[in-house]
């Protein structure tokens, strides 16, 4: 991300300038306690010499760790300025299984996991903020019978999302995966994002799973947070 790099970019040139700083000190001190002939000052014993030079490092790492430090509260600044925008994890406990080859159908999520301000409207996702999103959905791909191809992809305000589909074959009745389809768009406030899938025969498509003693399987997970 832009503004990782930013970060990055900043702290490590701090970093850089600063050290060449301390560098330059401990180089300069030594270089007068090499040639003191033709030093501007007067010459100094071994030890005020040694105590000159400790001085010069503990200046130069004050300031070194200094601007270390105010790096990092701009980094964590930052980090808390991007948290503080909306997020949404939904779910579904139910199979999701294809009614008619090779037609186009809403994935549903009934179960809405945890929200702050974006919305979960039985898998219709709507953005409460103008800004960058990033989505993810992942599905748990299967077979109630039959075999086939399967593909999952994204729309926005009812429009299929460019390059977002993906495809995975159900070879066998009892074959299962996971499969997801991700992104980073620019929304407006208000726009809709959903998921689509297709089948290109009728009982394959998502499934849902109970284990005893285990959590279950949702056969959708639906992820989106603003990031920008």
């Amino acid at each position: 991300m832009v503004i990782a790099v930013e970060r990055d970019f900043f702290y490590g040139m701090s970093f850089a300038l600063h050290w060449r700083e301390f560098a330059k000190a401990d180089e300069g001190a030594a270089r007068q306690n090499r040639d003191p002939i033709h030093s501007d000052t007067p010459t100094r014993r071994p030890s005020e010499l040694l105590h000159v030079v400790q001085l010069q490092r503990e200046a130069s790492m004050k300031t070194l760790f200094g601007t270390m430090f105010g790096s990092a509260l701009l980094v964590a600044s930052a980090s808390g300025a991007l948290a503080a925008g909306g997020y949404l994890q939904a779910s579904s406990e139910e199979d999701q299984i294809v009614k008619e080859p090779n037609k186009p159908q809403l994935v549903t999520m009934a179960s809405t996991d945890a929200a702050k301000g974006i919305k979960n409207n039985k898998g219709v996702v709507v953005l409460d903020q103008t800004g960058t999103y990033f989505t993810i959905v992942g599905v748990q791909v299967g077979s109630r019978g039959g075999t086939g191809l399967v593909r999952l992809w994204f729309q926005t305000n009812g429009k299929d999302v460019d390059n977002s589909n993906c495809e995975q074959m159900v070879p066998t009745p009892d074959f299962t995966t996971v499969m997801i389809s991700q992104g980073v768009g620019e929304y407006k406030k208000g726009d809709k994002v959903n998921a689509m899938i297709s089948g290109s025969a009728s009982g394959i498509g998502l499934v849902y799973k109970k284990p005893a003693g285990e959590p279950a399987v949702p056969s959708v997970i639906f992820s989106a947070w603003k990031i920008d």
